[in-house]
């Protein structure tokens, strides 16, 4: 409730219905859903640290980087609060829902770009060195997405409205 509370008093919306289960619809803003995710992992850090569980290092990938630089002390809850509101609302202005997408692929980076023939694939990340994330109009992952699945290679496209990790 108290992170609830500090988020509604730098205007973002209530991120509740995500925790308590009555979201049922989908319809939460990626700000709600973005607040929501970060704001839970502010909390788990908490229970276990009141269970004497303290960890030596933190880190975090993507959005879970701002409840990682909280928990090791660096932003207020605050602070991590409004920037990840803030990250999502600039989000939902400049981008456009649906319009790119990424795609996991089960190969390193140089062996999709030989592949795919294409040396200007948008890597939004590289998880190890043989699964990397791309991203790209949707038009062009989904095409990415069906040459590698004609040639057996793992990939998978992602559910989600933005393709985060890229231009």
């Amino acid at each position: 409730m108290e992170f609830n509370r500090i988020g509604q008093e730098h205007g973002f919306p209530t991120f509740l219905p995500l925790i308590d289960g009555s979201e049922k619809s989908g319809s939460l803003s990626p700000v709600a859903l973005q607040l929501g995710q970060s704001c839970v992992q502010i909390a788990l850090a908490r229970l276990w640290q009141s269970w004497g569980i303290t960890p030596n290092s933190v880190l975090g990938h993507s959005l879970r980087e701002y409840a990682a630089l909280n928990v090791a002390g660096v932003l207020s809850v605050s602070d991590t609060i409004y920037l990840v509101g803030r990250r999502a609302q600039l989000l939902e202005a400049l981008c456009t829902p649906g319009s790119h997408k990424m795609l996991t692929i089960a190969a390193s980076v140089s062996s999709l770009k030989e592949t795919l023939g294409d040396k200007d694939i948008e890597v939004a990340c590289i998880n190890c060195p043989n699964e990397t994330a791309i991203s790209g109009s949707a038009e062009q992952t989904e095409a990415y997405l069906k040459t590698l699945k004609a040639i057996n290679i793992k990939c998978t496209l992602l559910s989600t409205a933005y393709a985060f990790h890229s231009a």
